[in-house]
This record gives structure tokens, sequence and C-alpha cells, in this order.
């Protein structure tokens, strides 16, 4: 999906035109900060769009995409022995941090075998670290469907909705975890958490202070795909090189990594800070 329709593109090229200069102006680099930010905006929005409906599926009814897939065929011995084959690529992606290809290998071992419960799992946990926590909640959910006694099953999706500050579904999935496995010490810890977490909660309602949950995203501690050959950051900043080959990466309806996007919103929300208000 490209982020910008086609008259928003020729419109900024055409500002990019009168752009090229050697020693770009105050105003033109605050132009390109908010060019920037735009495309940014529309990014989140295509993906809040598509993420939001099944966030509302998982939370109120997470059996719809299950009831989907129980009415598929049996895979066959070929298919299993495929799917199989195609989670051992999908293990040894995301052991070397290629999250993305990994996705991709685990949704064709799932293709080939929807009733192993360890593709979605093992996908969830690929879309937690990738902070899709919407993805990785409706993976989890699947797994747990195929297999309830599955923890992992359970810590991925409480693990996806600690990120999201949705408390009480967290701590329900952790307490299962932690009753399918008593001895299980990562599982007890974040149960522990939650439990610190609403208590705080209730503390700072009893005492009326305005909760604002804390931010859970870190844009030094995203990673960098291998297989990422989009523009980068030079050090940080935006610079006009950058916004030539981020143009050209949406033309080819290509996305910018999430990392730089965030950094890039970090930067514009300091400058808005420092401006005066409306």
């Amino acid at each position: 999906q490209t982020l910008a329709c086609p008259l928003r593109l020729r419109v900024f090229a055409a500002k990019r035109r009168s752009f090229q200069i050697p020693s770009p102006s105050l105003a033109d680099i605050f132009a390109g900060w908010i060019q920037a930010a735009v495309f940014f905006l529309l990014f989140v929005l295509n993906q809040f769009s598509r993420l939001l409906p099944r966030m509302a599926d998982s939370d109120s009814d997470s059996s719809t995409a299950t009831v989907v897939a129980s009415e598929r065929p049996e895979p066959t011995a070929e298919q299993v022995a495929k799917s199989e084959e195609l989670k051992q690529k999908a293990n040894a992606q995301f052991q070397e941090g290629h999250l993305n290809e990994a996705i991709e290998l685990y949704t064709e071992a799932i293709d080939n075998n929807h009733k192993n419960h360890i593709l979605y799992a093992n996908r969830a946990f690929c879309h937690v670290k990738l902070e899709n926590y919407g993805s990785a909640i409706i993976d989890a959910t699947e797994a747990i469907t195929l297999d309830p006694t599955y923890i992992k099953g359970y810590y991925r999706r409480g693990t996806a909705y600690l990120a999201l500050h949705k408390l009480k579904q967290a701590k329900a999935d952790f307490r299962e975890a932690v009753k399918i496995e008593p001895g299980n010490k990562e599982a007890r810890t974040k149960l522990n958490d939650c439990d610190k977490a609403i208590k705080k909660d209730k503390f700072e309602q009893a005492i009326g202070m305005d909760h604002t949950p804390p931010s859970q995203v870190d844009p030094d501690t995203i990673q960098v795909e291998a297989s990422y050959s989009g523009p980068r950051l030079e050090e940080g900043q935006v610079t006009a090189k950058f916004m030539e080959d981020l143009l050209e990466h949406y033309k080819n309806e290509k996305k910018l990594h999430i990392k730089f996007a965030w950094q890039i919103l970090y930067q514009v929300r300091e400058i808005l800070k420092k401006e005066e208000t409306v």
C-alpha cells in the first residue's frame, strides 16, 4: 500500500524541485521536517486503520479467525513436512535477527499446516519484537485456541497486552501461564509486574492524579533488519538527500522503517514544543 496519493506526490515533487539549492534556508529545512512528519502521520494512520478493527475483534470475540481456520481441510503429510521445513528456515532467520523474513516464512509454514500452534506463537514473538502488538495478539490467540495448554501462547499475548497497557488482560494471561507452569520464573515475574502496575493505577486514581501511560517506544531499541534497503537518517537528522530517497521509496510503494519514523516524530515533537501555541 502506498502512504500518499499520487496528487500529494506530484505536489510534493514540485516543492522538492524548488528545494534543490546548495545551502538550504531555515524555512526550507523546517518545511522538510514538516513533510517528513506528514509522511509519518500517513504511515501511522495506515497501520492503525488495519490493526484497530482486528484489535477490537481480539478483545470482544477472538474466535472469528479461529472459525475460519477450523473450516480449512486437514493438511496432508506432504504439507506437514513442507511446513516443518519452512519453520526451521524461519527459526534460522529469527536467530539472525531477520524478523520480517521470519514472519514471511512462518506465514508460508502456516499456509501448509494451519493446525500447528507453535507456528502462530513463533510468528507472534516476531510481531512482539517488531512492536506489532495487534498482530501479536491475534497470532497468540490462535495458538491458544489450537492448544489451550501451550504456555508460550499466553506469554506472548500477555506481553503484547502489557506493552499496550491493557493490564487486566495481561494479568489474566500471565496468571494462566503460571497455572500451566507454576515454576516458570519469567511468567511469575510478569504477573507480579502486572499487579504492581494495576496497584499504581488505582493509587493514582485515588489521589486524583492524571494518569499518562509511559511511552512504550524507544527508537534506539528497534532493530533495523539487514534486508532493509530504504532511506536512513544521517546521524539521526533529516537531510535533503533523505527526503529525496524517501520520496523515491514511497513511489515504489515501500515503507520507511519504523525506527526512523519514530525518530522523526520525536524530533518534530521537540521542535513544536518550542513553538508558541495558537
